[in-house]
């Protein structure tokens, strides 16, 4: 099972995507509407083409209110699709640990079973390799 400090540190984890994520969407919904506006300005205002003076700055006050608003209905979409892609994936967190919780515990007696009793084996032979103990010690303690 997941302990609470896991949960806090995949929540923190979690909203720290979250940000990185609307961040990007921010940065590239204002690249494009910068572009998008300095082109009508370009293009309504070079000498010669586009639609006249008035005319450029009726549609580009247009532009720059209208645009705005059907970019955050397109990102509001993305940012809820992420959402639901996180609660799916917090869930998914939760269903693993449950099996793998049921996979080292007996149901009957909520001991542990050999299978935990090999990872407990080899996580405490790994230490006692990495910390240069003696092999008695560590099998010792595993079987205490």
């Amino acid at each position: 099972m997941p302990t609470m400090i896991d949960i806090e540190s995949q929540h923190a984890a979690t909203e720290r995507r979250h940000r990185k994520i609307r961040r990007g969407v921010v940065v590239v919904v204002l690249v494009q509407f910068v572009l998008l506006m300095g082109i009508a300005a370009i293009q309504g205002f070079w000498p010669g083409g586009g639609l006249g003076g008035s005319t450029s700055i009726a549609v580009l006050f247009a532009s720059g209110l209208i645009v705005p608003l059907l970019i955050a209905r397109m990102v509001r979409r993305i940012l809820a699709g992420v959402d639901t892609l996180e609660v799916e994936q917090q869930q998914l967190v939760e269903l693993y640990g449950r099996a793998r919780h049921e996979s080292l515990v007996d149901a009957l007696t909520g001991l542990g079973n050999h299978r935990a009793f090999q990872e407990e084996l080899a996580r405490q032979l790994e230490y006692a390799r990495r910390h240069t103990r003696h092999w008695r010690s560590c099998l010792s303690t595993s079987t205490n």
